[in-house]
């Protein structure tokens, strides 16, 4: 779990950084999908630095976390026409089907 520590100690340390909204925003978005680190790493360092902007950065990070949920649905909608056929040769389709 050494992978996810850095991670997250990255993280923290992109919250005092001059472009955070920006890398908040694609960390919420990125974590939607497919990131396992939480924004709110970076949200709460962020609030408790400058606390007028909290709702601001509470905002942007929801907005961008609905759009990284939008944007799984429709990669998984979309892209499954892509992967079926790696399903279906490697014997993995009446699984599928059952966990469908």
């Amino acid at each position: 779990m050494r992978i996810f520590s850095l991670l997250y100690e990255r993280t923290l340390a992109w919250a005092a950084h001059r472009r955070a909204p920006a890398i908040l925003a694609a960390l919420a978005t990125a974590e939607s999908v497919v990131f396992p680190v939480p924004p709110d790493v970076m949200l709460i360092p962020m609030t408790l630095a400058t606390p007028r902007r909290g709702w601001w950065y509470a905002t942007l990070c929801t907005v961008a976390s609905v759009f990284g949920g939008i944007l799984g649905y429709l990669l998984g909608h979309f892209g499954f026409e892509l992967v079926e056929p790696w399903i279906e040769r490697a014997g993995h389709a009446p699984a599928f089907e059952q966990a469908r």
